[in-house]
């Protein structure tokens, strides 16, 4: 669905120590960040804009569903009532 358009890899943060180690690197430091907001939609709605045709025209999910996932968040941004969050995560490493 919806997900699946955007998220490319859901597991490879925890797989990167993994993979970093295999490739001869040490991580120096972990860098979390949360990005959120809440009542209007700004960031996330107009990400949503961009990203449901995306997702419609790869064929992950009807153009009816986009539509209506989109006209609720509209709606609720509209209302005062919109959430949106993401955690964004960043490591970084050296060659060994």
């Amino acid at each position: 669905g919806i997900f699946d358009a955007v998220v490319g890899n859901p597991y490879v943060m925890r797989e990167l120590p993994v993979l970093l180690r295999e490739q001869g690197m040490k991580i120096l430091d972990f860098i979390p960040a949360v990005h959120a907001e809440a009542g209007q939609g700004s960031f996330f709605l107009n990400l949503a804009e961009s990203y449901i045709p995306m997702a419609v025209n790869a064929g992950t999910i009807a153009d009816s569903v986009g539509a209506d996932w989109l006209s609720t968040q509209r709606a609720a941004s509209e209302r005062g009532e919109f959430f949106g969050a993401c955690n964004y995560y960043a490591y970084l490493a050296q060659r060994n």
